[in-house]
């Protein structure tokens, strides 16, 4: 497997196919300003982590590890951000 079948993936899961207008689709290097930045982000990620080291099983459990991992990161965002608009709302 291959940097473009780990990215082909990602972008079959993504809303519109829209991480595929991130890359580019004969070296899979990055493509910015495309307008959805969290596709760019997920293209870029999984550009500047991917090693040719190992099998594919290897390489989609490390892309899926670091996506995963940006995940949990966004969420933590997400939730300090929900908690400081609670906070605000419960004020007199």
């Amino acid at each position: 497997m291959t940097l473009l079948d780990i990215l082909a993936v990602a972008n079959k899961a993504y809303p519109d196919d829209m991480v595929a207008a991130h890359y580019d689709p004969e070296t899979g290097d990055t493509i910015e300003g495309q307008g959805d930045t969290v596709a760019e982000f997920v293209a870029r990620e999984i550009r500047e982590t991917f090693s040719d080291e190992g099998d594919a099983f290897v390489r989609f459990l490390a892309a899926a590890q670091y996506i995963q991992r940006a995940a949990t990161e966004l969420q933590d965002v997400a939730d300090a951000l929900f908690d400081a608009g609670c906070d605000l709302d419960a004020q007199p």
